[in-house]
């Protein structure tokens, strides 16, 4: 008897837990749920958005662009100097030097090159003779191009629209051929049910 007892309640569980994983939706709700979970619709969205952060990459190379640059360099040595009689004598160098730079470009898709502004400042610090000198760059305006490469700007600006485009095209007809697969399978699924 109390086998029995256990052997039913054994199958009302596993009978109530059946009944609960059946899932019951409308066409809209299946398509729905496909767009948003299937794994062909999640990669092309992840492609999506590789491309949409390749496209605002493209935008920011012609925006102006503002840099610091820093270095600095320690310098403990012992070097050899000619002296002003011709002889040679070992000097002691102690020094520290450190540059900073402030730059602003701004890439011309014309012409394949930037046009930049950059104000640096420098200061050497000699440790032996107590001394601090500074040296400035108050403005150099130049214009900077590679002579022997093509103007990859010129032909980023008519590339990188059509890819993205492509792209936001591919990910639309994902998003339709899943939710027509979706229809399909759900219709046959459908007259599968009322031909039992």
């Amino acid at each position: 008897m109390r086998q029995l007892i256990i052997t039913t309640f054994f199958f009302l569980l596993i009978g109530q837990s059946i009944a609960q994983d059946t899932l019951r939706l409308t066409l809209d709700e299946a398509v729905t749920l496909a767009r948003e979970q299937s794994p062909q619709v999640v990669a092309a969205r992840h492609q999506y958005r590789a491309s949409y952060w390749n496209w605002r990459s493209h935008k920011a190379n012609y925006l102006p662009s503002l840099t610091f640059n820093t270095y600095s360099s320690l310098n403990r040595s012992i070097s050899s100097v000619t002296m002003p009689d011709g002889s040679d004598n070992f000097v002691h160098r102690n020094q520290l030097l450190n540059d900073g730079a402030i730059t602003i470009n701004q890439n011309i898709p014309l012409l394949g090159g930037s046009i930049y502004m950059r104000a640096g400042l420098q200061r050497l610090d000699l440790f032996s003779d107590n001394k601090i000198s500074y040296k400035s760059t108050p403005v150099v305006i130049g214009y900077s191009q590679n002579l022997l490469g093509y103007n990859y700007l010129k032909w980023n600006k008519e590339i990188e629209p059509i890819r993205y485009s492509q792209v936001q095209k591919a990910y639309t007809e994902t998003q339709e051929l899943v939710a027509a697969t979706v229809a399909m399978k759900f219709h046959q699924l459908a007259l599968a049910q009322n031909s039992w």
